[in-house]
């Protein structure tokens, strides 16, 4: 009879592991205490065959986008790694999840695992180090011992990571572990099942991806903000870094009054990760028609209170502004 080997526990990147290994109805504990890059390992040992093409494992999956009427419309634009991935996601529920509605999203998703060069093992990735304690979990989770004779170095060719992306979350956050104060993409893997013959893993992981940093471009991506900005706090002497004491601006247009409060909680649910307190005090500008001598409501601001710091796009943000612009009809007034 087989042994079923089932880890149920969740995995992050940033901090100890305390894994729970259940093996013929005993419990066993182990801690990894260092830091790891699951994302990249997996994505280095895992792949999947579609349309004659290979895919390697990703924490973001590579979509296929949902046709459109009339694809001759699209505007053609230059490839970019984060804003491609970051079009396949969307913030919905409070949450940014896959976009299903405009890319298609399956349900179930295998990878096969491979024979791991020396070379590849080795990797000239600036996380090589993590990256190899990762390697090196996955290969004592199932009991495989590298071989230091041969050019395959761990041999993974048995195992299969199953996946499924549908209810994954993701979130922009530091990683205290990086010499950056900038916020960095990351997932939580709601379900990965990596298995072979005779054992079994059933995890939720935490990945992150530090190719992908928050920028005004993601932001208006994900919120659908229109030109959003950086922009200075004061006035500085020239003497002083001009990269201290920004300030983020996000702009909203045509916004319905109803979708006003709605419109505030998406900024809020973007940096909720980074910082579940964030507080805004608000104001509103008003606008006076011609016509008459009454005030109608165009425009209300937000800034933030109490933000914590936070770099973007090279500039030190000390405060988050929101700027939500009303739709108005025919006769001025906002709606």
């Amino acid at each position: 009879m087989k042994k079923i080997l089932n880890l149920l526990s969740s995995i992050t990147i940033i901090s100890s592991s305390i894994l729970t290994v259940t093996s013929c109805g005993n419990p066993i504990s182990g801690s990894s205490f260092y830091n790891t890059n699951y994302n990249k390992a997996f994505g280095i040992i895992f792949s999947t065959k579609a349309e004659d093409k290979s895919i390697n494992f990703s924490m973001l999956p590579d979509l296929k986008a949902i046709p459109k009427p009339d694809p001759g419309r699209l505007k053609p634009s230059t490839f970019n790694y984060a804003t491609d991935k970051i079009k396949k996601l969307k913030l919905k529920d409070n949450e940014i999840k896959l976009n299903c509605e405009n890319y298609v999203c399956n349900q179930n998703n295998s990878f096969k695992g491979k024979k791991l060069t020396r070379e590849e093992y080795n990797t000239n990735d600036e996380d090589k180090i993590i990256i190899q304690y990762a390697i090196d979990d996955l290969a004592q989770w199932f009991l495989i011992p590298p071989d230091f004779n041969e050019e395959i170095f761990y041999d993974f060719s048995n195992l299969v990571l199953n996946a499924n992306y549908q209810n994954n979350i993701y979130f922009f956050n530091k990683n205290n572990e990086l010499e950056t104060e900038e916020l960095i993409l990351w997932s939580k893997q709601d379900y990965i099942n990596i298995s072979n013959e005779n054992k079994k893993i059933e995890n939720s992981f935490t990945f992150f991806d530090k190719d992908i940093r928050l920028t005004t471009e993601i932001i208006d991506l994900i919120l659908n903000s229109k030109n959003s900005k950086i922009e200075n706090i004061i006035t500085l002497p020239e003497k002083n870094n001009e990269n201290k004491n920004k300030r983020l601006v996000i702009n909203f247009e045509d916004i319905d009054k109803e979708k006003e409060t709605l419109t505030k909680q998406s900024v809020e649910n973007l940096f909720k990760y980074y910082q579940n307190n964030l507080k805004f005090t608000e104001k509103v500008e008003t606008e006076k028609p011609e016509s008459d001598n009454s005030q109608v409501v165009s425009k209300k601001t937000y800034k933030s209170d109490n933000l914590k710091s936070f770099e973007i796009e090279k500039a030190e943000i000390k405060e988050i502004v929101i700027n939500i612009n009303y739709k108005l009809d025919v006769k001025g007034e906002s709606k």
